[in-house]
């Protein structure tokens, strides 16, 4: 769509006072072309490596700990709540079903012979995380 309309286009610097190593967190400054002084406007952090994963980890239930030998426990944030947590083993079977009522929930995984389990966290709007458990 074309306008008639003037365009006007901002210039921002950043300035990095230092580089610190691996995470740098410095001021964000923008130049106004009619000052000299540079006007602080928000801080910015800068890593060596960021990842959409990573970001979404921090919503995961936490299912720990994991190698485990009898108990785990699982930790949920506020909105997982009303969640199943179910854990299969390695013939797809499911072995355990425990609805998540509260934050945070303790399990008693005793009776399984030692292995390699699957878990599957359910919420009731569908998203599902899953995980690897390890009972020794």
């Amino acid at each position: 769509m074309l306008t008639e309309e003037p365009i006007t286009f901002s210039l921002v610097d950043v300035v990095l006072d230092e580089f610190e190593s691996p995470m740098i967190s410095q001021p964000l400054y923008v130049n106004d072309s009619t000052s000299t002084n540079p006007t602080l406007i928000d801080t910015c952090l800068f890593s060596d490596v960021v990842g959409l994963v990573d970001l979404l980890r921090t919503q995961d239930p936490l299912v720990y700990p994991n190698p485990t030998s009898g108990t785990v426990s699982v930790r949920t944030n506020n909105h997982w709540d009303g969640t199943v947590l179910n854990i299969i083993d390695m013939m797809e079977d499911r072995v355990n079903r425990t609805e998540l009522s509260s934050w945070r929930r303790i399990i008693d995984l005793e009776a399984l012979p030692v292995g390699v389990y699957l878990y599957h966290v359910v919420a009731p709007d569908g998203r599902t995380v899953a995980g690897k458990l390890i009972k020794e």
